[in-house]
């Protein structure tokens, strides 16, 4: 009796998941060549409105960026398979960083001065500012709470 196997299938070196990643990186390089460009630039007039709380956006892009490159993470199986570790550790570090991009968020958008923590009159100035970036990070915040209660109860 003899055992026949299936040929290997090969895949093809250019798939669909590939491209998005390419377009991905090509909008990435797009934005930040057009509208970041300043962050470069120290002389850019456009400093002169992130001035007063620049040193608020700086906690909240890096950690924003660690987000945005850590959370797909966590949906591969692979990963999650092969080196269990490091997908519990980047899903705390992820959990983390969401938590204080909301705060982050929040602060930089209502703060006029780079030392003022914003009072409560400017954030009642400006409800539909607050609602709009509130509920985002909110959402985000929620749902990483969530994967974590998820996990602890197995």
């Amino acid at each position: 009796m003899s055992i026949m196997s299936a040929p290997l299938e090969r895949r093809p070196w250019l798939r669909p998941k590939y491209l998005l990643f390419a377009a991905i990186g090509l909008m990435l390089a797009y934005v930040i060549l057009h509208d970041e460009s300043f962050l470069v630039h120290p002389r850019d007039p456009l400093w002169q409105h992130y001035g007063p709380f620049k040193w608020w956006l700086l906690p909240h892009g890096i950690a924003g960026a660690c987000a945005l490159l850590l959370g797909p993470m966590q949906f591969s199986d692979r990963l999650r398979a092969r080196f269990k570790q490091l997908h519990r550790v980047v899903g705390r570090i992820y959990v983390a960083v969401c938590s204080s991009q909301r705060h982050l968020a929040c602060i930089s958008s209502t703060s006029r001065n780079a030392r003022a923590i914003p009072d409560l009159s400017v954030l009642l100035q400006q409800p539909t500012r607050r609602c709009g970036w509130l509920l985002p990070g909110l959402r985000w915040s929620s749902f990483s709470k969530e994967g974590l209660r998820s996990i602890a109860n197995g």
